[in-house]
């Protein structure tokens, strides 16, 4: 499939096909420029947020969407000295969110943010609350967590990339 992403395909292959990945009980699935940040000091982890999860009274959700915060470079033109935090203290807000997913509820993804839930199960953002739509944007909330994505660095590290390419080039 040309117009498909070769990133999208492995994931959704790795979804669908890897009965070892059904082993686990959650996926959470970030690139290698995003870090999970946990923001409440009632749930300092990971781990905390599913406990919270696996006891939350409203029934337990399938998946948790946390949104992106957005770091970028303030438009520099070449690599800065420091390190990630240094050269990055900026952010804004995102409605896009990456979600924790439930394995044993999760049919597939329709892409590496959005899991396509069994009927009937439940989908909350980062304080908890259902969100009843199935996509890969909501409105900002950052209760227990947020995404910190690292996106637009200098302009030669963003052209660097873009040489790199999409991981798709000689095929097709």
């Amino acid at each position: 499939q040309p117009n498909v992403s070769p990133q999208k395909k492995a994931f959704r292959h790795a979804v669908e096909f890897l009965g070892e990945l059904r082993q686990y009980e959650w996926l959470f699935v970030l690139d290698a420029d995003e870090y999970f940040v946990p923001l409440n000091t009632s749930t300092a982890s990971i781990d905390e947020i599913i406990n919270l999860a696996n006891e939350d009274s409203n029934g337990k959700p399938a998946a948790i969407s946390f949104h992106w915060k957005w770091f970028g470079s303030n438009n520099a033109y070449e690599r800065e000295k420091g390190t990630l935090l240094e050269r990055f203290p900026h952010s804004h807000e995102s409605d896009h969110v990456k979600t924790l997913a439930r394995m044993q509820d999760t049919v597939s993804f329709y892409d590496i943010h959005m899991p396509i839930l069994l009927n009937g199960r439940l989908r909350v953002n980062a304080a908890f609350e259902e969100l009843k739509e199935h996509r890969a944007t909501a409105t900002p909330n950052y209760k227990f967590g947020q995404i910190n994505h690292y996106w637009n660095k200098s302009f030669k590290e963003y052209l660097v990339k873009k040489l790199r390419g999409r991981g798709a080039i000689g095929l097709g």
